[in-house]
């Protein structure tokens, strides 16, 4: 499903809802540049064959992200349906714009790599879709400057007063005069009217109103010689009034909600990573966290659901089941899963929250603070074909191998069916899709293999570099039938001691239900009597196959473990 900046604030409440119904979240970036060609270097000890250390390399990454712009984002929220074994997949796309609010008043530098444009064209990436289509973005850092600009604004301490110079003779007198008419009017008990209008002379009339050097004049004048006075600029004129306590903090409040409103729809994008990240208040720095910027989704409620003219159970209704899914988003922590994702965490930390630490085990620390669990299918599809050069592991590839496999079913609602039907690669959305179905399939194939040894192997804590072509799965149709004991196991629940082996053998197809086109046909073979009989079931886990369960020893195994090819360690392990 396509979100542009016309579509985002109606359809963000459905995206968190299914961010918080999801067993996970997979992510793609498409980028306006990334780190150069690097320049191999030795460790200090002489080892590593040239290769960077992972220090190294996350420092040219970090200088990237601080750089370049993420200018598209993909997301695929995974429903696990366990009664009927099924994952529902709902992919998401979005431009994303670089260009602040002129309320925000605030200037952003955004940096295109020539190569990375020659790229993006060669894969029909419209270049000005981010700007027409994009939605906005603010990071908490940014979100804090802005909100410190404003409450200075408010203060009128920071305007600097204006020197008016001695040979200025015009402003000199435009000064002396609007000093006159206030000292005039303002000595009269009860003036009429009400009110001071300030306007040029018939004198110095040009056709047009005050400018903005003669309004910030008048300003200074009122701020500074009259304190029972207040200044509004009225299009072409200047208005004085006296000061009226109850007036301005109405203004003031009138100000603020205005204010918040733009805030919050300036935040735009950055709800999504507050949605997948609930303990970002705590981890990030105090200047970072609220009241300096919005916290943990606290002002989107009243921004996509506004309070609405209607009897109070009817609004409830109306709001419940965001605020479900609001809550349940605070509750929980979002899996998080991507393709060679070392690199888009740190641009996708760097746009939404703030500064990069500078050494890469402060990155590590805070990845793991914000996201419980982190997949890298990169590393996932090299560790099994351990890290052989002679197979390519891209997201293509992958999923190519993996299509052989007929369970786990995957579904996708219409609605967001776009990529059924079209493959548009290296787009953000298409590729997050991508990277879901591979973790889907790929995981739950593993777990079958896993049945013979469920214990960690003892080459776990093993991280060593891998080439930098990486490596892909076993070829995928010989493991698509999986023998248990002579016959093929399709559900992989209920295996306590049998013994699971991969194998080419090709069955003949009357010996497994699969081997049927469809359902009728089945039924056509059934009579009344084979019918069995109805009985109670004990609640359990469903006999479909399914990813591994959440206390499966293929998360240690395979989670918070990314790959980093070139680099002297290899892996950047999440801790």
């Amino acid at each position: 499903m396509d979100v542009n900046n016309i579509s985002f604030r109606a359809q963000l409440p459905s995206i968190l809802g299914a961010i918080a119904r999801s067993r996970f979240v997979s992510f793609d970036l498409e980028l306006s540049g990334i780190r150069g060609k690097s320049t191999r270097q030795s460790r200090p000890d002489g080892r590593g064959d040239g290769k960077q250390t992972l220090q190294q390399r996350y420092e040219e990454t970090k200088s990237a992200a601080e750089k370049y712009q993420i200018i598209q984002l993909g997301l695929t929220c995974v429903e696990e349906d366990l009664d009927r074994g099924v994952y529902v997949t709902r992919p998401y796309n979005f431009y994303v714009n670089p260009v602040p609010d002129k309320g925000c008043d605030i200037e952003r530098d955004f940096t295109y790599q020539s190569s990375a444009v020659e790229f993006l064209l060669s894969v029909n990436f419209r270049m000005d879709s981010p700007f027409l289509e994009g939605v906005s973005y603010l990071s908490r850092q940014e979100e804090a400057e802005v909100r410190s600009n404003e409450v200075a604004r408010q203060s009128k301490s920071h305007f600097k007063d204006i020197f008016i110079r001695d040979d200025d003779v015009e402003s000199l007198a435009f000064v002396s005069r609007v000093r006159e008419d206030i000292q005039q009017w303002a000595s009269v008990e009860n003036p009429k009217p009400p009110s001071l209008v300030v306007a040029n002379s018939q004198a110095d009339h040009n056709g047009r109103g005050l400018n903005g050097y003669q309004r910030r004049l008048v300003h200074q004048l009122v701020r500074a010689e009259f304190p029972k006075l207040v200044s509004f600029s009225r299009s072409d004129v200047m208005q004085i009034l006296p000061y009226d306590q109850e007036r301005e903090d109405a203004i003031f409040q009138r100000r603020m909600t205005r204010f918040n409103e733009m805030l919050t729809r300036q935040i735009g994008l950055r709800w999504i990573a507050e949605a997948m990240c609930p303990d970002v208040d705590s981890v990030l720095p105090s200047q970072l966290a609220a009241p300096n910027a919005s916290g943990n989704l606290a002002a989107v409620t009243p921004w996509v659901h506004p309070p609405l003219e209607l009897p109070l159970d009817e609004s409830a209704a109306t709001n419940d089941p965001f605020h479900e899914a609001l809550e349940s988003l605070r509750a929980r922590r979002t899996v998080i899963v991507g393709h060679n994702v070392f690199l888009d965490l740190i641009y996708f930390y760097s746009c939404f929250f703030g500064p990069l630490p500078d050494r890469v085990e402060e990155f590590q620390r805070i990845i793991s603070e914000l996201l419980p669990l982190v997949v890298d299918t990169k590393y996932l599809a090299d560790k099994i074909k351990d890290n052989s050069p002679l197979y390519r592991s891209s997201l293509e590839d992958i999923d190519q191998e993996l299509s052989v496999l007929q369970f786990p079913i995957i579904e996708t609602p219409p609605e967001h069916g776009k990529y059924l039907s079209n493959s548009p690669a290296h787009e953000a959305g298409f590729d997050s899709f991508l990277t879901a179905r591979i973790l889907i399939r790929l995981s739950a194939s593993i777990e079958k293999e896993m049945g013979r040894d469920l214990s960690p192997g003892s080459d776990e804590d093993a991280y060593y570099s891998a080439s930098e072509s990486g490596g892909t799965p076993l070829p995928l149709r010989e493991r698509g039938n999986i023998e248990l004991n002579g016959h093929p196991d399709w559900t992989h629940r209920g295996r306590t001691n049998t013994q699971i082996r991969a194998s080419p053998l090709k069955l003949p197809a009357d010996q497994f239900e699969l081997a049927h086109k469809n359902a009728y046909e089945l039924l056509d073979e059934l009579s009344i009597d084979d019918v069995p009989k109805l009985e109670p079931a004990p609640l359990a886990r469903p006999n479909h196959t399914m990813m591994p369960l959440a206390t499966s020893t293929f998360w240690s195994r395979y989670g918070n473990k990314l790959r980093v090819n070139g680099t002297v360690e290899g892996v950047c392990i999440i801790r």
